[in-house]
């Protein structure tokens, strides 16, 4: 395949290297043969017919000779051109579950690619099976053949598009009928790479024609290898699949697994899509967050961090940050699935007592930050989450209130809660320290909340708040993300956001609502909010490593 835009590309375009050389070779030739062929012929059968005869008969000799040749460079040009061709390529993809209606996701195929010589067309056609429990299922398959097969080259990169229909016979085995195959040479760092190893890309096209009204858009990465040089009977291609169909989606696993990804799946927008928070941020999904080659080395150092703190081994985690990733893949349009999937493979493997570990550990820092600024008899704390916090300050008060959207609160802790629905009144009395820690970015309206929380105030608000477009460094305040531009700072809060309150707990609101310190500075003033004190935190928390400020609001 990497040779598929030489063999497509127009006669009339600009001459290649190889063009070149052949155009270079044939006036040599030529020249020589003009120059010097009569003489050599003297020279050589002289002796025995004469130089005469020779004389008069070369013209002739001419007309035979440079038609021949012609006809021979010609010929030699075209099997030049695709004398790569026919070839047998073996493949491996990840397809989403609602592509096959079995919902088996893994299939492994193969394609032939041959020159037609008489249409001057080159022609792919091959089929794919399930990859069941590391067996090809041989019921499953799917043949398809291509109705256009063309190469591009950008940046020296060559890219082979393979557009093609499914076999009518076979249509009850997808949701999607037409589509393009994609292949690119795999970039020369990944481990996987040999000369004929490719980055594979499947994308379903022309739903519009599609009889199935439930025909969906269809994306799907993988990965491809030459398999022979030549055409290869089916027979032995099916065996050829069934002893290394798990070497194929090992070699695939490792290119998604890589820093960077692939070029084709970078220039494919592997980088789903982002959408506004209240404050206009653009935020992207997990998934894509996950598969961003910038951030991928501090999501990975977050995932060590967090999963070792809730008492996963090294090789669990590894795993599960392989899981990760082929999850993003396969699920890149659906977050709700892709929170299930990691859920899922977190089953027996966190150890309670480490959890509880790291969560005391996250109560007892925060605790210590807010202490000094803590003050009268009753405490509102709004968004306690688990309660550890308020339950370590119990001491300072003789009143506690707790509030939350949902109860996460251990009934063990014995202090009062109450339900909250988001908009509605607070609590029927003010309070002398309310707190809002890390909530105002859980709130759909985060102003509002914070007016409430003020209202509900007679002396302290405190407020401990995820903030963004962080670039200068703070005394006492780590920043791994300083030199990094907000949007990156804002797709990593939000990845952290996401893990820990929706993978590893459950059901807490993440709308993401991450603005900058000066915003929030400018709503105190708007507000007649008095800030007294302004705290640079950074990532204190190992297990929720966001970029924390606390603000101290004054009556």
């Amino acid at each position: 395949m990497k040779n598929i835009y030489r063999v497509t590309r127009p006669a009339w375009a600009t001459v290649d290297k190889t063009e070149k050389i052949v155009i270079l070779l044939a006036s040599l030739v030529v020249g020589i043969y003009g120059g010097w062929g009569e003489r050599f012929a003297a020279a050589l059968l002289g002796p025995w017919v004469g130089r005469q005869p020779i004389h008069h008969v070369w013209p002739l000799v001419d007309v035979v000779v440079v038609t021949a040749g012609c006809l021979l460079l010609i010929k030699l040009y075209k099997r030049l051109r695709v004398g790569c061709y026919p070839s047998t390529f073996i493949y491996c993809f990840y397809m989403p579950d609602d592509s096959i209606p079995s919902g088996k996701a893994p299939v492994v195929g193969f394609c032939h690619i041959k020159a037609d010589m008489a249409s001057g067309e080159i022609v792919a056609k091959g089929a794919s099976f399930v990859w069941n429990n590391g067996h090809i299922d041989i019921h499953s398959r799917t043949g398809f053949t291509s109705t256009e097969v063309r190469g591009t080259k950008e940046a020296e990169e060559v890219t082979c598009h393979i557009y093609f229909d499914i076999d009518r016979a076979d249509w009850r085995n997808r949701t999607y009928h037409y589509g393009v195959l994609r292949f690119q040479l795999a970039s020369g760092d990944m481990t996987v790479t040999s000369c004929n190893t490719y980055a594979g890309y499947l994308l379903s096209t022309n739903k519009e024609l599609e009889p199935n009204p439930k025909a969906i858009d269809v994306h799907a990465w993988g990965y491809a290898e030459r398999y022979d040089k030549g055409l290869v009977t089916e027979n032995d291609i099916r065996t050829k699949l069934a002893a290394n169909g798990h070497v194929s989606f090992a070699k695939l696993d490792t290119m998604l697994g890589s820093v960077p990804p692939p070029n084709l799946w970078r220039s494919e927008n592997l980088m789903s899509t982002s959408k506004p928070n209240i404050w206009k941020h653009q935020v992207p999904s997990p998934q894509s967050v996950m598969l961003n080659a910038m951030l991928r080395p501090y999501i990975d150092q977050y995932l060590d961090k967090v999963l070792s703190l809730f008492g996963l081994s090294a090789d669990a985690i590894r795993c599960f940050k392989g899981l990760a990733v082929e999850k993003a893949v396969l699920e890149r349009d659906n977050v709700v699935a892709y929170e299930r999937a990691l859920k899922h493979g977190l089953i027996g493997l966190i150890v309670p007592a480490n959890e509880d570990q790291a969560l005391n550990q996250r109560a007892a820092i925060i605790y210590g930050q807010i202490a000094p600024y803590l003050c009268g008899d009753s405490l509102l704390d709004i968004g306690c989450g688990n309660g550890l916090i308020a339950d370590l300050a119990r001491g300072h008060f003789k009143e506690i209130q707790l509030l939350d959207v949902v109860r996460y609160l251990p009934n063990a802790l014995h202090l009062p809660f109450k339900l909250y629905a988001e908009g509605q009144p607070l609590i029927d009395h003010p309070f002398d320290t309310v707190l809002l820690l890390t909530v105002l970015h859980h709130s759909k309206n985060p102003v509002e909340l914070l007016k409430l929380a003020w209202n509900a105030t007679t002396k302290h608000l405190i407020i401990i708040e995820s903030v963004v477009d962080v670039h200068k460094a703070e005394p006492s305040a780590s920043y791994e993300l300083l030199g990094l531009p907000i949007e990156d700072q804002i797709a990593f809060a939000a990845f952290v956001d996401w893990f820990y309150n929706r993978v590893l707990h459950d059901d807490v609101p993440v709308p993401y609502n991450f603005t900058t310190p000066e915003q929030w500075r400018s709503i105190f003033l708007e507000n007649n909010m008095r800030l007294t004190q302004q705290v640079h935190l950074g990532q204190d928390i190992d297990i929720g490593p966001e970029y924390h400020i606390l603000f101290v609001l004054e009556r």
